[in-house]
């Protein structure tokens, strides 16, 4: 187990540059290995780390509960380990949140572990093992779930780490017995009613009838799989930085994206707009907006996507009370209030001759009325459209120009009072192009 251990952290780099491990603890042969593992043979190895093991107790079986929690604190003061132990009403949590009692133990524990690794350079160690992600899998596997579902338990996650994540259940008993190491055991991991238990106990020990190794040989392919699923990964956020654009994403480029790679860009498009992991039937509804079948696909958060003019873009569903800015003209770099990135520099002629080629917005800073703003549009704004022109308020403009009605309160512009000069990615007011008695220019560019 040690040598096993100590290549998956070496492999993953875990301990890098960190100052202080935080082990959940529950007094399992697993969390007790690990811990035993960690203060023994890492910390006292010359690695400048602390450890504090994290005991939580649930509250959800009487007496055993308080059982583990004397077992956490006797282990801990044995071997000189620093323990917090905390306590969780499970049951309310599950109730409040109206979930199972599973999911609302192991965001308690993930809560409260974050509480004590707030700082970049703490881990969160947590003692999940070869026989757990084997499990994961075939859980996932019955599911109906996709690739990433079935490559099992991620061995590094942000600041949580899994040092024996290659290490089998029975590896960690032998382990503890060699140490003369003794653990609690908890009655609930031999109850059918869970479908996790029906795996280990049924379907994984079958398995090993056939296959003694069954585990190892997982193993191998949750690796393949992985290996397989982050290059994906890398293609997909290749395949999504192309097809940005600045108001949405371009439906046409998605669309012909091979599949595999499609619907990961499809994922982390609407994780983005949502900031939740969508479920299959929201990417196979934004693949139909894509190919016209559909005119809108709902999304979590109460939000949706459409596509209108081959262009992928977000709606709320509830209306947003529209918000007014503005900012006096001047030298103005990215504003970040208004989220736009936006660069206003004052120029010389003949500085902006020398740059004139890179076709950068730009407007007579002469003319400029005192006053002139950047800000989004009001009722009653008016525009002289160049070479055409002639004179339109903003709503037939955006009209004419198929802006999604949905986005003209957010798209800056510069004007006075009602008269706009000018409209981002539209161009300047026939009115203010500079020409040649034009002295000052204001050049209008993105970051």
């Amino acid at each position: 187990m040690i040598f096993k251990a100590l290549n998956t952290i070496k492999k993953h780099q875990m301990l890098f540059d960190a100052k202080k491990v935080v082990v959940g603890f529950s007094g399992g042969a697993d969390s007790t290995a690990l811990l035993h593992f960690l203060h023994y043979f890492v910390s006292e190895k010359g690695k400048n780390f602390e450890i504090l093991a994290v005991h939580v107790n649930h509250n959800l079986r009487g007496e055993e509960s308080k059982r583990d929690e004397i077992f956490a604190r006797g282990f801990c003061e044995k071997h000189g380990i620093n323990l917090v132990v905390k306590q969780a009403d499970i049951k309310k949590n599950s109730k409040e949140s109206k979930i199972g009692l599973e999911e609302a133990g192991r965001k308690a524990r993930y809560q409260i572990f974050n509480e004590y690794a707030k700082d970049e350079k703490v881990k969160i160690a947590t003692a999940h093992t070869l026989s757990d992600s084997v499990e994961t899998m075939i859980l996932n596997l019955v599911r109906g779930s996709g690739l990433k579902g079935i490559c099992g338990i991620p061995p590094v996650r942000g600041k949580i780490i899994r040092p024996l994540l290659d290490v089998s259940r029975k590896e960690i008993e032998k382990y503890c017995k060699e140490n003369n190491l003794s653990y609690i055991h908890d009655s609930t991991n031999f109850e059918k009613d869970y479908t996790r238990n029906k795996i280990r106990l049924d379907i994984i020990e079958y398995l090993k009838k056939i296959n003694p190794a069954f585990e190892f040989s997982v193993g191998r392919t949750i690796e393949i799989l992985r290996n397989e699923e982050n290059y994906l990964g890398k293609i997909a956020n290749e395949s999504l930085k192309a097809v940005k654009l600045s108001d949405g994403y371009d439906a046409k480029k998605i669309n012909s994206l091979d599949t595999a790679i499609k619907n990961r860009v499809v994922f982390k498009i609407i994780n983005n707009f949502t900031g939740k992991n969508p479920e299959n039937k929201h990417i196979e509804s934004v693949l139909d907006i894509i190919k016209k079948e559909k005119k809108e696909a709902d999304l979590p958060n109460n939000t949706k996507l459409v596509c209108e003019n081959g262009i992928l873009r977000i709606k709320n569903k509830k209306l947003e009370k529209k918000i007014n800015w503005e900012y006096r003209v001047k030298n103005i770099n990215s504003l970040t209030e208004i989220k736009t990135d936006i660069i206003i520099n004052i120029l010389s002629k003949c500085d902006y001759d020398k740059i004139k080629s890179k076709k950068l917005d730009a407007l007579d800073y002469d003319k400029l009325p005192k006053g002139s703003v950047l800000r989004n549009r009001r009722p009653g704004d008016k525009f002289r459209l160049p070479v055409r022109k002639v004179t339109k308020s903003l709503k037939k403009l955006f009209n004419e120009f198929k802006v999604p009605e949905d986005i003209r309160d957010e798209i800056p512009v510069i004007a006075y009072k009602n008269e706009v000069i000018w409209i981002d990615k539209i161009g300047t007011s026939e009115d203010y192009i500079p020409d040649e008695n034009t002295n000052k220019i204001a050049v209008i560019a993105r970051s």
